[in-house]
Order: structure tokens, then C-alpha cells, then sequence
């Protein structure tokens, strides 16, 4: 019995020590970038909006066709547990054209759907009549979690609510990804509630318990997509492959998996990155960009400092996976300058694009491809939207 207890103690305290190493409570970071310049979007350009918080603007979603950038806003600076909220949540929009910004004029359901509306993750998808946008949406003392869609008017610059959908296994979401006909993807980032003694233990003990749900809007269901992941965060989907990208953010990878007729995912492999990846952006080449937290106690650190005077790193990954147009096999970087951080001759290229310390931003949680050139970064909780260009 000695003997067996003395091997669980040395493997928890071994299991313990990785998780620490993998944080990166020890890790070096090298400042790297292969980015010119990087200048802060000036947020009161907009016609309609003086002036606009950029706190909690964290992830962001474009229409490709019109240029249009949403961006979901939902301060909760200080409360991971999704319960408190400073100021009415908004869903912001950027004119890459006119290089605008304003609030989006939102039309309700009802009242009480304004009140308890609090976006996460979102997504926009076209439909045969026009383009919509999927939100995930907190209101933990009404509805809990449940997902918000909107239809665009682009003359009055409006979104109208077109839905409502709320399923049991909406249980802790994070971000979603829609691709057409009512069907979307979604991922929940814990199982226990945030902040529960059981919750925290999944978190601490990194154990792979959540899960991507696939829905149907449209027939009001939900099924388990994929399982196993430590904390789901960011979903995309990768309409040339037809595969679906989830970040595993305790795992420290992307896992791929490939879409099937029936809207179920089968698993293919993951990617290895070294660092908890947040949301996932495909551009228009197929390379999958993604925003990282490669020292997640600074990231908890930041996170908890009202003051906003904590400095928390930033990394930018580009991924491109076999069967795209740039993959390459012998593993050279797809931009100049980039530095490779992890290569599958038969699978996928990963490389780093930026690594900062916190100065260009704080915890960025999305890095959102403009162009071969162009890059936007949002942050968690740092008030800051940032472009970074190459030229």
C-alpha cells in the first residue's frame, strides 16, 4: 500500500510539474515580430459613436465580401465567472475601408433580451438572403448560456435579432463558428461551473472534460461533436478542407477534426503549440492564424488587475495544414521573417509571426488576418484594438 500511494504522490507531483512547465511559469520569451509597424485603431473616428471602450473587445469576426469587422464587446474585467458586468455590452463594427468604427444599432426580441445580452464569441456566415451574425451569450442569473442570431441590414447599419436558441449542453460556452443553413458549432471552455471548488479543480488538474457541440438552429438540437478537450476556446472552420479547428486551451494545440455529411466531426490529429491558444481566424489563403497566452499565470495575473498596469505577452501563430495551397512540406516559414515553432512533413507548419511581452498589447486573444499584409489584434481585457502590417 506504501508503495503504491508513494507512486501516486510522485506521479501527481510530476503531473503537477508539467502543468506548471506548460504555463510557463518559467519561460524565457524572446521579442520577435515580423511586423513594420503596429498602431492602435483611433476608436472615435466613427460618425455615430464621440468615443468607444475598447474593454473586453476580444473577439472579432469578418465578412469578406463587404470588408465589414464585427467586434463583440462584453466588459467582465476581474470576473471570469461571467457574473458581472460594468457597462451594457455592445457589438461594435469596423469599416476597413473608411477605417470607421461605430455601435451597432441592435433591435431586440424584447427588453429583457437587451438586458441580459452579454456576446463572447462570435461569427458571421452569408445566407442566400443576406449575412448573419451568431453570438454566444452570457446571462448566468436569467437564461444561462445560450446563443443570440442577427440578421445585418447594411442601410440602417442594424442588426435585428432573428433567434434564440438555448440547449442543455450549452454549458460554459465560449465561441462559435457558423457555416450556413442554421448549423453552427460551438465550444464550452469548463464543465463545472467557473468558480465552483469543482470547477477550479478542472482547471488546475487540466483534465480533459469539456466539449464542441454541433446545433441546428433550425430543428432546435444539439449533439456532442467532440470530447476530451481541455477547456474549448476558439472554433473556425475551413471551408476548403471541410474540416473544423477547435483550440484546446489546457492542451496547448489545435485539434483538426473533418466535418461529415451528417454534421458530426471526425477527429483527425492535433497541433502542437507550445502555448494556450485562444480564438482561430482562417484567411483567405486557408492559413489558420491564432492568438496565444504562451505564460498563462501572467495571463491570470492581467486578467485580475482592475488597474490595467499588469503586462501579460502576447504570441501570434500561422498554421497551414496539408492540402492547402501554403503548405509546404519541407517546412520552410509561409511569411518572411516568421520564426517555425513545430512541422509535420504530412500534416501541418506552424510558425510564429509575433511574440511581445505586452508592450504592442496585453493578452491578445484574436489575431484576425485583413491581408497578406495585415493583421488585427483585440485583446481579453485590455482597452485596445491594434493593426500590425508587414509594409
Amino acid at each position: 500500500f506504501k508503495q503504491i500511494s508513494l507512486f501516486l504522490l510522485v506521479s501527481f507531483v510530476a503531473y503537477m510539474t508539467k502543468g506548471f512547465l506548460d504555463f510557463g511559469i518559467i519561460r524565457q520569451l524572446e521579442p520577435h515580430s515580423i511586423y513594420r509597424e503596429c498602431h492602435d485603431i483611433v476608436p472615435n473616428q466613427g460618425k455615430k459613436v464621440p468615443t468607444i471602450n475598447w474593454r473586453g473587445c476580444e473577439d472579432t469576426e469578418i465578412d469578406r465580401e463587404s470588408g465589414l469587422i464585427f467586434i463583440a464587446c462584453t466588459d467582465h474585467q476581474g470576473d471570469a465567472n461571467h457574473h458581472k458586468f460594468r457597462w451594457e455590452s455592445s457589438i461594435l463594427m469596423y469599416n476597413t475601408s473608411s477605417e470607421t468604427v461605430e455601435v451597432l444599432d441592435i433591435e431586440f426580441f424584447a427588453p429583457a433580451y437587451k438586458a441580459e445580452f452579454h456576446p463572447h464569441g462570435i461569427s458571421v456566415v452569408r445566407e442566400t438572403d443576406g449575412l448573419y451574425l451568431y453570438s454566444v451569450n452570457h446571462a448566468p442569473e436569467t437564461s444561462g448560456d445560450s446563443v443570440y442570431v442577427f440578421k445585418f441590414n447594411p442601410k440602417k447599419r442594424q442588426l435585428f435579432q432573428t433567434g434564440k436558441f438555448r440547449h442543455e449542453l450549452m454549458s460554459s460556452m465560449n465561441d462559435l463558428v457558423a457555416v450556413g443553413k442554421g448549423q453552427f458549432y460551438a465550444t464550452n471552455d469548463m464543465w463545472q461551473s467557473h468558480g465552483s471548488p469543482l470547477g477550479l479543480a478542472e482547471s488546475f488538474l487540466r483534465l480533459p472534460v469539456t466539449y464542441a457541440i454541433s446545433c441546428n438552429l433550425f430543428n432546435q438540437t444539439c449533439t456532442k461533436a467532440a470530447k476530451w478537450i481541455r477547456s474549448g476556446n476558439g472554433i473556425a472552420y475551413q471551408k476548403s478542407t471541410n474540416r473544423i479547428l477547435i483550440s484546446g486551451c489546457l492542451d496547448l494545440q489545435i485539434h483538426v477534426y473533418k466535418r461529415q455529411e451528417d454534421n458530426s466531426l471526425d477527429y483527425e490529429y492535433s497541433i502542437p503549440l507550445g502555448s494556450a491558444p485562444d480564438n482561430i481566424h482562417v484567411d483567405e489563403r486557408d492559413v489558420i492564424w491564432t492568438a496565444v497566452h504562451p505564460k498563462i499565470f501572467d495571463f491570470l495575473a492581467a486578467f485580475g488587475d482592475d488597474s490595467m498596469k499588469t503586462l501579460a505577452p502576447s504570441q501570434v501563430l500561422a498554421i497551414a495544414l496539408a492540402g492547402t495551397e501554403r503548405f509546404n512540406k519541407e517546412g520552410n516559414p509561409i511569411h518572411e521573417g516568421a520564426v517555425v515553432i513545430s512541422h509535420d512533413s504530412e500534416r501541418y507548419l506552424v510558425e510564429q509571426t509575433l511574440m511581445d511581452r505586452g508592450d504592442v498589447i496585453v493578452s491578445a486573444s484574436t489575431a484576425l488576418p485583413l491581408s497578406e499584409t495585415k493583421t488585427i489584434l483585440s485583446s481579453v481585457f485590455q482597452p485596445k484594438y491594434v493593426v500590425c502590417s508587414t509594409e
